[in-house]
């Protein structure tokens, strides 16, 4: 079975980029690891939203929030974390990276929405979420964040909508 490529991080630093862009923004910021599998710059999309890290498994500085719906290019996969590319929400004319978890593009075989989980409907998609009122209501490894739009849940149309997602 033949090996993954496997490149050391400062090589990698330059092929981390989407056409003439260069580097991305906060390339110098994030963790790399020798053992990392390259993933070609995959494109993908996430199933739901996700905190960006600058390491992976939730490790190093929150480096934005990803909607579910988010367009990405997945650039390495390290110790269950997906290093992606993306356009920064709050500058889309500059691409940054980081870390997240894996079930964000590519959720469980087994996932389902089951309750307390149930599908909730937005603008961009839709996904499984566990509602939570605040942090304390999200397991030890999980964000509680507000949908930030309108979405549907339940059978209801709601403004004020939180749930937990992986750190």
């Amino acid at each position: 079975m033949p090996q993954p490529e496997q490149a050391p991080p400062e090589a990698r630093l330059e092929t981390a980029s989407r056409g003439d862009a260069g580097p991305p923004e906060n390339a110098r910021e994030v963790e790399r690891h020798g053992d990392e599998t390259t993933l070609g710059d995959a494109p993908a999309t996430l199933v739901r939203s996700a905190i960006v890290h600058a390491a992976p498994k939730g490790g190093g500085r929150e480096v934005t929030l990803l909607l579910g719906g988010t367009d990405v290019a997945q650039v390495a996969e390290h110790d269950g974390a997906i290093l992606v590319l993306f356009s920064d929400p709050r500058d889309p004319s500059r691409d940054e990276m980081g870390w997240i978890p894996a079930s964000a593009i590519r959720p469980p075989r087994s996932a389902r929405c089951t309750p307390p989980a149930g599908a909730v409907v937005t603008a961009l998609g839709t996904f499984c979420a566990t509602p939570c009122p605040n942090a304390r209501g999200c397991d030890a490894d999980e964000a509680c964040v507000s949908a930030g739009t309108p979405v549907a849940h339940a059978g209801r149309i709601t403004s004020a909508f939180s749930y937990c997602i992986e750190r």
